[in-house]
């Protein structure tokens, strides 16, 4: 594999849900590349904390992108600046309850922040791509594994990796590069109400309860810089050639081959 690297200057990066877990450390880990980021997230606080610790290569945008209407805050926040990267991170799991005791009002919610906002982000922001622009869909297992009691947030994901297909096939034309990261299990906030919930309404919870009494949750770090390596240095082709999961085990050797000749 050829190292990439996106020279047009200074490349910009587009991170959503960038206030804290994955999203956060993403911002960090690509501000200590020389790549300059925008991180968008609801809470003012929590993103001035995380820009005071790269204050030269971060700012931010106060945004609810489950809200259509603050969608046009991300395009203006970007204004004539040139995006290289484009990275969906920003998710919600919803009510917890099974299906047949679904509001609609909540799976929408769930739908405009999950499947929706990655789709029309992407739309608005293209004008603003640069040529070798790379777009990356954080998703989840849950998109091919229904869990009971996360009716909405699985199928919101599932239907977010069909964008992202859809999306890499109808660019297949330019020179932008799709692709999507499965994370694993995560030592976030999410994972947290996860393991809060009771376990009558989610009863797989012992399952996620075990994982982290066993340490086996990654980092956020871990995972940031996982993904920092895929957006900057994996060439186009092998980049957009298919979906990476950092427990894949040839995947998660190569970058770190790659990383001790680093």
């Amino acid at each position: 594999m050829t190292e990439f690297n996106n020279n047009t200057s200074k490349s910009l990066a587009v991170v959503t849900g960038g206030s804290r877990g994955i999203g956060k450390a993403l911002c960090l880990s690509l501000a200590n590349q020389g790549v300059d980021v925008l991180a968008i997230g609801r809470d003012k606080s929590k993103l001035e904390e995380m820009q005071a610790c790269a204050p030269d290569a971060i700012r931010y945008c106060v945004a609810d992108l489950s809200h259509t209407e603050q969608w046009g805050k991300v395009v203006e926040s970007v204004g004539d600046d040139k995006v290289s990267y484009l990275i969906h991170n920003a998710a919600k799991l919803g009510a917890v309850c099974e299906m047949n005791n679904l509001e609609l009002q909540e799976w929408r919610e769930v739908f405009t922040l999950n499947t929706e906002a990655p789709l029309f982000l992407t739309q608005l922001l293209l004008p603003q791509f640069t040529q070798s622009a790379r777009v990356l869909f954080v998703t989840s297992g849950a998109a091919s594994y229904p869990l009971s009691g996360f009716g909405a947030y699985c199928c919101s994901k599932a239907a977010m990796d069909m964008v992202k297909k859809t999306l890499a096939a109808d660019l297949e034309h330019q020179s932008i590069a799709l692709s999507s990261i499965l994370p694993g299990m995560v030592d976030t906030n999410m994972q947290q109400e996860i393991r809060n919930q009771d376990s009558q309404r989610f009863p797989v919870v012992e399952l996620f309860k075990e994982a982290q009494s066993s340490g086996q949750l990654l980092t956020s770090e871990i995972v940031a810089d996982f993904m920092t390596w895929l957006l900057t240095r994996v060439d186009t082709t092998t980049f957009k050639s298919t979906d990476w999961d950092i427990t894949n085990k040839e995947q998660l050797a190569y970058w770190e081959a790659q990383a001790q000749q680093a």
